[in-house]
């Protein structure tokens, strides 16, 4: 891979330091021979759209309105044509993969049963088998051209990338839900009352029998004045899990379960000062925040 180059320019008496990008090199002849296949791959995929819309848009038409007929005749082909995107975004995941993959096939063959019935109606049965054809036909490119560029991975290697796949989108799922959690927090903070604040008080002996008070939870309304509490009297949860992180690691990844992801770096620079920023924020990038 080439890196960029920096080069030095002095005008005036001052030097500044140019970057030019890298250079990239030429295309080899099977790389321009791909574009060609994939260029040439969209062309047909298109046309089998097309064609599919109008064939059965004009079936359809006899009973529905035309722009009702149309609209949903294109969704014949477009079906197996966002299976088959789908399918190639899962390329190094099989598993996952067999859904679209089946899908893209039912999604097919029925387009194609419906553009051949099109021409039956018209007593033009060959007209509706061709017809049917063009979408084949879109769709094995398309299928060639995913066979040329793809490559089936050991079964060692795909079982590594496998669970390697499946802790990251663990982590992504986690992090969604907890940034769910934290807006439905504030969501509900934003609809309390602000002229009330929802205090508990603690059970307190009563001073003549000994016995609870018979009234424990107190609302304090605005004019109540509020029990003063040092800030650095109360407890902080977070600060015994970070002293027994071993370091940014596993500080990262045990403070990740209990904040917010926006907050996890500089809670974490908090709590274990002894641990240097820079080395944080590296390591949560590379467990996955990329946010940060």
């Amino acid at each position: 891979m080439n890196s960029p180059t920096v080069r030095p320019v002095t005008r005036n008496g001052r030097t500044h330091y140019v970057e030019e990008p890298a250079k990239l090199p030429p295309l080899t002849p099977d790389e321009l021979i791909m574009r060609g296949v994939g260029a040439a791959t969209a062309v047909v995929v298109i046309g089998a759209l097309i064609w599919s819309t109008v064939s059965v848009g004009g079936m359809l038409d006899m009973v529905a309105p035309a722009w009702a007929s149309y609209m949903i005749a294109g969704v014949f082909d477009l079906a197996w044509i966002v299976a088959m995107a789908i399918e190639y975004v899962l390329r190094f995941e099989p598993r996952r993969q067999k859904v679209p993959k089946a899908i893209g096939w039912l999604a097919l063959v029925t387009s194609m049963a419906a553009i051949f019935a099109h021409g039956a109606l018209l007593d033009k049965p060959w007209i509706g088998a061709f017809g049917a054809l063009v979408s084949a036909l879109a769709k094995g490119l398309w299928w060639l051209l995913m066979f040329a560029t793809s490559r089936r991975l050991d079964n060692d290697t795909q079982a590594w990338l496998t669970l390697e796949l499946g802790e990251i989108h663990a982590r992504r799922a986690e992090q969604n839900a907890l940034a769910k959690v934290q807006r439905e927090r504030e969501k509900y903070a934003l609809e309390q009352p602000a002229d009330t604040v929802h205090t508990v008080v603690q059970d307190s002996p009563d001073v003549v029998s000994g016995r609870p008070s018979a009234t424990p939870d107190v609302a304090l309304d605005a004019s109540t004045p509020k029990p003063v509490t040092s800030e650095d009297s109360r407890p902080d949860p977070l600060r015994t899990i970070a002293d027994q992180a071993s370091g940014p690691s596993d500080l990262v990844r045990t403070l990740a379960g209990h904040i917010h992801p926006d907050t996890l770096v500089d809670t974490a620079v908090r709590l274990r000062p002894d641990l240097k920023a820079d080395s944080i924020r590296r390591t949560a990038k590379r467990l996955g925040n990329t946010y940060l």
